[in-house]
């Protein structure tokens, strides 16, 4: 309906430059840091929302949990989010989502304006969180019976090109991993 004239019309095809910039990111939590930066009204809405986002977990710590990796697995788990609040924060940059709250006009808690990242990779390839309040950073629990590819392929991997790597587990493991679209492989020339 068209408000000013109050009649029915065909509804216009929107587009917007900083979501197509997006569609050749695979990863989505990539995609963030173009979003936030786009110039349009898709841009504007990504830096509002974020802002707004990152202040109010700011200040749901210690509310809903003392740990930030439990509330990035509770939106991942119960609303089906790809990535958590936090991890969402450390892919724009800790000390950028403040200031997106600061745009939008909120205000973060005082514990992160310290922070340098919410997550980090630890030397044995497991992820680690910040302590609110120590400012230290802990293991994430549950890790020990399992290996996170994503966390030691940088400085375990002893082959790669653009659609497989060979990565060294430890203890005389390897691990091939096929990257190419839709796992095909096919010899290089």
């Amino acid at each position: 309906m068209n408000l000013d004239t109050l009649e029915y019309e065909l509804q216009g095809k929107s587009s917007f430059p900083t979501l197509e910039l997006t569609k050749a990111i695979d990863k989505p939590i990539d995609r963030f840091k173009v979003l936030i930066g786009g110039k349009d009204k898709a841009g504007e809405l990504y830096r509002k929302s974020l802002g707004a986002l990152f202040a109010y977990v700011s200040h749901k710590v210690p509310e809903i949990s003392d740990e930030v990796y439990k509330i990035d697995d509770a939106m991942r788990a119960g609303f089906g989010w790809e990535n958590g609040p936090f991890e969402i924060w450390d892919a724009v940059g800790v000390q950028k989502g403040i200031e997106l709250a600061k745009d939008a006009g909120y205000e973060v808690s005082d514990w992160v304006k310290n922070v340098e990242t919410f997550y980090k990779v630890n030397d044995e390839g497991q992820s680690i969180y910040v302590d609110k309040n120590s400012g230290e950073y802990n293991k994430i629990p549950g890790q020990d019976a399992f290996i996170i590819l994503d966390n030691i392929r940088k400085n375990k991997t002893l082959w790669s090109n653009s659609g497989a790597a060979i990565e060294d587990l430890g203890d005389g493991i390897i691990n091939f991993e096929i990257r190419s679209k839709m796992n095909s492989w096919r010899r290089s020339s």
